[in-house]
């Protein structure tokens, strides 16, 4: 009936690509964020899925338009917003709440929506070095 609170990392890393990575090269890049203290989840972002949020870009990083694939975007993560996220799904589905019917995947698809918003984007680049170096210092 009670659901564990769950600690979120300050930040979350979006790979943005045009056709699926290999294993090895989601490996690779995932190998090289989890390194990092302050990176919780990696994911690959297909960009075909990922039409509406280029305008956020364009406008938060006018001086950064990066021409290559693979893009690499931190973002931060606000865990009072996941949290009161989750609330609201929860106040939605009062009575499977109540009950305890509601399923874990729909726990993660609330939390995803919300870590990965991209107006909370702090650094975009095409340069896993770059994207490596910035988080470092956070």
């Amino acid at each position: 009936m009670f659901k564990k609170k769950r600690k979120y990392e300050d930040y979350a890393v979006a790979i943005l690509v045009e056709n699926e990575l290999t294993l090895e090269e989601y490996e690779k890049f995932e190998k090289r964020f989890s390194e990092l203290e302050a990176v919780g989840l990696v994911s690959e972002v297909l960009v075909d899925h990922f039409v509406e949020e280029w305008g956020v870009f364009q406008r938060k990083f006018p001086e950064r338009q990066p021409s290559s694939f693979p893009r690499f975007v931190a973002i931060r993560v606000d865990e009072d917003n996941v949290n009161q996220a989750i609330k609201e799904m929860e106040r939605k589905k009062w009575w499977d709440w109540l009950f305890n019917a509601i399923h874990p995947d729909e726990y993660m698809v609330t939390e995803l929506k919300v870590i990965y918003d991209y107006e909370n984007a702090e650094y975009y680049t095409d340069n896993l070095e770059e994207a490596v170096t910035y988080l470092n210092k956070k």
